[in-house]
């Protein structure tokens, strides 16, 4: 559980987070030409977690136009919220002007005073290794408190995003980078049904690659039934321990799961993260939810 606060951030650059001219409207997947009107500025809600004793920000990017009477949005979760608008302004906004993607609200969820991070390197944060990691650490005495977190996205944050938004309930995606990208995995593989898309985004297993194999076993063997996206990138080589993870999901045909993944060679810098995040959110969004 937890308790929030909100005041309204009149960031230029922010508020460009997801501005665009298309339209989402539930249930089908109708893309409609909008006119060009403002983006709102972008919303930060600053939401405590009882559980984990951590105040974290939300920084909410609504559509222009918001709200269309009768259109519900899809919602997009982003790790290390601090630095969304460095992950998602050069990537979401041509593909909501090229119609590539619907239009959505997307949810930054990150720690208060983390804005230190940047992309294109190590997002080190010993709150990030607590919060997106799901096995304990001898290193790092937080760490393991992964089901905690999604607990509290679950629980607090998610409910609390559609009591207050237009949204699609039923069309939630999570996406992460390095251990943002393990708890993406981490979160649709343990509890299928709080995300329906899931980008993964350079993952840092660590530790915790035999645990998600293990979950991803577990989950075949079971009746549970595994719909959705789910979009794995990698920088280097295909061998990687998320290819590999992508390929034994293939294999398992799952019959409402779209699995896809590249490699992009060379280094994590700010341009190739954002591209492959593009390719990611057209993959993701290729479908229509099937709720």
């Amino acid at each position: 559980m937890g308790h929030w606060k909100i005041q309204v951030a009149m960031a230029t650059v922010a508020a460009v987070l997801v501005c665009g001219v298309m339209a989402y409207r539930a249930p089908g997947f109708v893309y409609e030409v909008a006119d060009q009107r403002p983006v709102p500025p972008v919303e930060t809600i600053e939401y405590f977690s009882d559980d984990l004793d951590q105040v974290y920000r939300l920084y909410v990017q609504l559509p222009p136009g918001y709200p269309e009477p009768g259109t519900r949005y899809p919602v997009l979760y982003a790790l290390d919220g601090q630095v969304a608008t460095d992950l998602y302004t050069n990537a979401v906004l041509p593909l909501i002007r090229r119609r590539e993607i619907p239009e959505i609200i997307i949810v930054g969820i990150g720690h208060r005073g983390g804005r230190g991070l940047r992309l294109g390197g190590t997002l080190f944060d010993t709150r990030r290794v607590r919060d997106f990691t799901p096995v304990s650490d001898s290193t790092f005495t937080t760490a393991g408190q992964a089901d905690t977190f999604l607990r509290f996205l679950d629980e607090s944050v998610v409910p609390f995003i559609d009591a207050t938004y237009q949204t699609h309930r039923d069309d939630r995606a999570i996406g992460g980078y390095e251990l943002g990208g393990l708890f993406s995995c981490y979160a649709k593989l343990s509890d299928p049904d709080v995300f329906q898309r899931c980008l993964s985004i350079a993952p840092r297993f660590g530790r915790a690659e035999d645990y998600v194999f293990k979950i991803e076993a577990d989950l075949a063997a079971s009746d549970t039934p595994l719909d959705g996206q789910m979009y794995f990138v990698t920088f280097g080589d295909r061998s990687s321990t998320a290819t590999v993870l992508a390929d034994t999901m293939r294999s398992r045909r799952y019959p409402d799961l779209m699995i896809g993944d590249a490699a992009v060679s060379g280094g994590a810098e700010a341009g190739t993260v954002e591209s492959a995040i593009s390719d990611g959110l057209r993959f993701i969004y290729s479908q229509p939810s099937q709720s």
